[in-house]
């Protein structure tokens, strides 16, 4: 079981009152910027829509709760979950295996960020592409979907591994990983999983938010 919900966060009411776990109305109450705070809001009212099929038993508030990397995790449900955000949408991802999930905005290619956190089979990638904004911002999400499936975040290094656009896989500490990648309103999606079936699996489902 592999879903991803997606929606437009732009017209949430950050201050509203909703049935948040504790883990995000703390870190709404640290946070200032009013679209960041929107994206936060949104991630977790999607991850609530996800588990009304997903595990109808869980209800929120939910209990979430960080793994020693940080991670954010439902302890003891068998269900396993990651959020994303950029610009005006927010995204979730569920499903009963590790995985990892990122959306970006489309951005130009930026060659400093290139040299510092790309392979030179990547860097080649984008050169040799005729959009090269698009073939950036398909491998900085790919890589960021692989190293949150691990948990670990940018504490490992993007540039430790390559991603293999042809074949969607990178290999990442010994473990092969596998990549599915959507482009959704000018933004790019990448769900990623040590499970090929995972990736191939998926399905994506657009929401309207507000929901509660």
């Amino acid at each position: 079981m592999q879903e991803v919900y997606f929606a437009d966060v732009s017209g949430l009411d950050p201050d509203r009152e909703y049935p948040l776990s504790p883990y995000r109305r703390e870190k709404l109450m640290r946070q200032k910027n009013v679209l960041a705070r929107k994206q936060g809001l949104g991630a977790e009212l999607l991850l609530i829509k996800a588990l009304e099929s997903a595990a109808p038993g869980i209800l929120p508030p939910l209990d979430i709760s960080c793994g020693k990397d940080g991670k954010p995790e439902l302890l003891g449900s068998g269900i396993t979950f990651n959020l994303s955000h950029s610009g005006r949408f927010a995204a979730c991802a569920v499903s009963d295996s590790p995985i990892g999930l990122d959306i970006q905005t489309e951005r130009d290619c930026d060659r400093r960020l290139s040299e510092k956190y790309f392979t030179a089979p990547e860097r080649r990638f984008i050169e040799e592409s005729e959009n090269k904004a698009y073939a950036f911002t398909k491998l900085w999400c790919m890589k960021e979907s692989a190293v949150k499936h691990i948990g670990t975040g940018l504490k490992t290094p993007l540039s430790s591994f390559t991603v293999e656009l042809e074949r969607n896989t990178a290999c990442l500490d010994g473990r092969m990983l596998y990549f599915h990648h959507s482009l959704i309103y000018g933004c790019h999606l990448a769900l990623c999983s040590g499970d090929i079936s995972a990736v191939r699996e998926i399905k994506i489902n657009e929401v309207k938010l507000p929901l509660l």
